[in-house]
């Protein structure tokens, strides 16, 4: 992975690639001395509540009981850890686990508040408004307010998706197995609902202002 040609100078654009996130998760295992897997459980998970969080191949997520179906079929070696997906995706969850990681992110129980805010503050700001965070994304709503949020497996099996709006002071998490044609299903859901939270916050700000 090192040996390949940079792009371009780092700091100068900006292109998303998977390759970061598994060189990340490398890194935590030299400094931590302790696997990826069990880094984050113990780290994160743990102090977020995630009890329902958990990587592919450590547990029979297979099972009907447990986990739906995938809708696309995938070769059994992506279903288990190898580094592929490790930084880079693996991780199954549920919506109300997300709910759970993005409060105690913010409420600074997993790293400091100040950290986090570090982490979805804008590096890069795309032409079309984008802005990259680590991690993380911002992006404007209809209604010009801002939104940060971050998703995953948008092109294969399960789909999910955890966005913030802090002006209305709403969260949506969703997750999925299946695809609307090529989109994933918590895109579909995500859209639909940002519309009906926008319209909410507009007309109650509206409200407000006229009492």
């Amino acid at each position: 992975m090192l040996a390949q040609p940079l792009k371009f100078d780092p700091g100068t654009d900006f292109k998303y690639s998977d390759d970061g996130y598994v060189l990340l998760a490398a890194i935590i295992e030299e400094t931590s001395g302790r696997s990826y897997e069990a880094f984050l459980a113990t780290e994160l998970f743990k102090p977020a509540g995630m009890s329902h969080t958990y990587f592919w191949g450590t547990r029979d997520f297979g099972d009907p009981r447990q986990v739906a179906a995938l809708q696309r079929e995938l070769d059994s070696k992506l279903t288990r850890p190898q580094w592929g997906q490790r930084g880079s995706g693996g991780v199954i969850s549920t919506a109300a686990d997300l709910y759970r990681f993005w409060k105690a992110l913010r409420e600074g129980r997993m790293v400091s508040k100040l950290t986090a805010d570090d982490l979805l503050r804008p590096r890069t700001v795309r032409p079309n408004g984008l802005g990259i965070g680590l991690g993380w994304f911002s992006s404007k709503t209809q209604g010009q307010t801002t939104s940060f949020w971050t998703r995953g497996n948008e092109d294969f099996g399960y789909n999910a998706i955890l966005i913030a709006y802090p002006s209305e002071d709403y969260i949506i998490a969703a997750t999925s197995n299946v695809f609307q044609g090529e989109e994933p299903w918590t895109r579909v859901v995500q859209e639909k609902l940002e519309s009906m939270i926008v319209l909410q916050g507009t007309a109650t700000n509206s409200a407000s202002r006229h009492r």
